[in-house]
């Protein structure tokens, strides 16, 4: 009875000992699994990775006054316009005008303007048309297939006037919306049929009210 007691006992030693070591290996294989998921995050996940994009490294070389267009970036240096894809290579480069003039695009269609020109070009640089208004332009926005220009003039009795023209690729124009008895807001060209809209103020009456007109 002594000898099988000493028996019992040797075997629960062991397979105490047994245990131990198959819960060290699950620990150890717990801390290798971890420690292989933290270098796999940091080479591949994290700000410090080593196939890091150039996308973040081009932030801190281009102006702050870049857009998205198409599968790069647009943006104005002085004079000149500038398209650089995403692996931070200058597609083209084109001269625009003024340094103070400004610039949009859609998907497809870039637009260059100053205080009464406009210049309209595809993304692919080439130039599609240019435009002059007796009245100063406060901006412009294109779409897939048309652009429009927003003017603001006012007459001699200080009344703003406002107009937005509409044209076509080919610089035809299409049309002409007054909204002088309301104070726009802004204005856009949405969608793929070129869906044009206005938001605008109107404060003649007690209560100023918005408007959200689409054409």
């Amino acid at each position: 009875q002594h000898y099988f007691l000493m028996g019992e006992i040797m075997y629960y030693v062991r397979s105490r000992r047994k245990l131990a070591k198959r819960r060290m290996a699950i620990i150890f294989a717990c801390v290798i699994a971890a420690a292989a998921a933290l270098t796999v995050y940091f080479l591949f996940f994290s700000d410090s990775r080593i196939n890091k994009p150039p996308l973040q490294d081009l932030e801190i070389k281009i102006p702050e006054n870049v857009i998205s267009a198409g599968d790069g970036f647009l943006y104005k240096a002085g004079s000149e316009l500038k398209l650089m894809d995403f692996s931070g290579q200058t597609v083209w480069t084109l001269p625009v005008g003024a340094a103070e003039d400004q610039f949009v695009a859609s998907g497809s269609v870039v637009a260059s303007f100053g205080k009464r020109d406009a210049q309209i070009f595809t993304l692919g640089k080439e130039h599609l048309f240019s435009t002059t208004l007796e009245s100063d332009i406060a901006s412009v926005r294109c779409g897939n297939s048309m652009a429009g220009i927003l003017s603001i003039d006012q007459d001699e009795n200080g009344q703003n006037h406002s107009y937005i023209y509409m044209y076509d690729l080919k610089g035809n124009k299409m049309g002409e919306i007054d909204l002088s008895e309301k104070q726009i807001i802004d204005f856009g060209i949405y969608g793929d049929s070129d869906m044009l809209w206005t938001l605008s103020l109107d404060t003649s009456g007690v209560v100023p009210t918005t408007y959200i007109l689409t054409f």
